[in-house]
């Protein structure tokens, strides 16, 4: 390989690195939600809640190709789950049915 192609390859891959560089820019994301909640029924039973936002979030400032600002809603969804102590997840063999 001869030193122009050598030189010519380093200013090809040094173009597209800066090009990489310069269209990845900032971003600030702001999710809100609570922290996991949990707490014993019964010794066999824990009763968990978690949370996650209502909505994607939305863009509230931005300069193209250098930053964007992201917010979601301030509404949460809550899950509620009576589940197995010892499990954690899937089928609680001690509930068979909620009325």
């Amino acid at each position: 390989m001869s030193k122009f192609q050598t030189l010519r390859r380093l200013a090809c891959v040094s173009f597209l690195a800066g090009l990489w560089a310069v269209s990845q820019g900032c971003m600030k994301a702001t999710i809100l939600e609570y922290e996991p909640f949990t707490r014993s029924l019964d010794g066999k039973n824990e009763l968990y809640i978690s949370t996650y936002p209502s909505d994607f979030p939305r863009e509230t400032a931005s300069i193209p190709f250098m930053y964007k600002e992201l917010r979601s809603p301030e509404s949460v969804y809550f899950q509620v789950f009576i589940r197995d102590a010892d499990k954690k997840a899937g089928k609680n063999p001690n509930i068979e049915s909620i009325q």
